[in-house]
């Protein structure tokens, strides 16, 4: 039984690295026996310029390979943190999080929490809250996220695109399910930094195999951009800023690729579409803030490691989603983290050696 479990787990190992890496999406050109060669050690295309593998020690960074393999360390209970709707009615008891107005499979609306919203009232629900978030259960790095505004003439604004009703209902139509959730307005803070996106920092929260207590690793603040907007992520080409942990400062602003410079990482100051100033500024309420993400963990003794999406707002935070793994990459496009303290947990989990 022992070895017919091992062969399960390989066999999804290899179908993960399939799927996330040899299929990953090779935007900047890398040659084939590149990719192959940083591929087999479990490195995306992509990866291989984010990391300047050409110059640097590809064994100073945790791969995508690895970054998947750690999703086992909650075991089963990565569910709660992979399903939206679980996720939702698990975490709001304790913490602030966007409410799901419906649930959507094959097209059909179903209202959630007492919501009246239903198929046939679906856009003239869109129109009465305004703003909402239409998010596909399959979606990832920020793909499948659509917010939608509702404008005064009758139209629609979907991720910056107008549309008119109809073309808002097709969004319906997409391969397996979604959830329309509300929009969560960012704080003052937070919007200076960028206004045309989400910003939000991923606050990652682990222990180590056999601890008691979780405590903060490491965290980023993400801020979209003209590439990205109206989403933050850092795969879409936002920038994101290391914090520093004891004090909540913003280090340089980090982005893969910039559409200012070029390809490869690069290193900003300020926002190059805002001129908004990113390094040395300091999330208010940082402490407060720390202490109420590792008190939210600690009521989960089951999690070993959650990677956060917390919105900072005017009356304090939400937390947007949870995550189980890290995001490795945006921690690692200033130098890699295998020899930190992100990389000390996977070792005590048996995922990197």
């Amino acid at each position: 039984m022992g070895l017919f479990k091992k062969g399960l787990e390989k066999a999804g190992d290899f179908y993960d690295w399939r799927r996330r890496v040899w299929k990953a999406k090779n935007e900047y050109g890398v040659p084939k026996a590149t990719k192959v060669k940083y591929a087999l050690k479990g490195f995306t295309p992509n990866e291989v310029v984010w990391f300047d593998l050409a110059n640097n020690d590809y064994r100073d960074y945790i791969s995508d390979s690895e970054r998947l393999r750690s999703r086992e360390i909650n075991g089963i209970y990565k569910t709660i943190l992979d399903d939206k709707l679980l996720f939702e009615e698990i975490f709001r008891q304790y913490v602030r999080v966007p409410k799901i107005y419906a649930w959507i499979s094959d097209g059909e609306v179903y209202g959630m929490h007492g919501t009246e919203v239903d198929t046939a009232t679906f856009i003239r629900f869109l129109r009465k809250v305004g703003r909402s978030v239409l998010k596909w259960e399959n979606g990832y790095e920020g793909k499948g996220t659509f917010v939608i505004v509702a404008r005064e003439d009758g139209s629609f604004l979907v991720s910056g695109e107008e549309m008119d009703s109809k073309a808002v209902r097709r969004l319906l139509k997409g391969k397996g399910s979604s959830i329309l959730c509300e929009y969560m307005q960012q704080g003052a803070f937070a919007d200076s930094l960028y206004p045309e996106a989400v910003n939000t920092l991923r606050i990652v929260c682990a222990k180590k195999k056999g601890e008691r207590h979780v405590h903060i690793v490491g965290a980023v603040q993400r801020i979209g951009n003209e590439k990205s907007k109206p989403v933050d992520n850092v795969s879409a080409g936002a920038i994101s800023c290391r914090v520093d942990l004891e004090t909540g400062t913003l280090g340089k602003g980090v982005v893969a690729k910039s559409e200012h410079t070029g390809e490869g990482v690069t290193y900003f100051e300020t926002h190059p579409d805002t001129g908004a100033q990113l390094e040395g500024r300091v999330i208010p309420g940082w402490q407060e803030l720390k202490a109420a993400i590792v008190e939210l963990t600690e009521r989960f003794p089951y999690l070993g490691l959650v990677g956060w999406d917390v919105l900072l707002t005017d009356e304090g935070f939400c937390v947007i989603e949870g995550n189980a793994s890290a995001g490795c990459v945006m921690f690692q496009m200033d130098g890699g983290v295998r020899d930190g303290e992100i990389g000390d947990i996977y070792r005590s989990y048996g995922i990197i050696k």
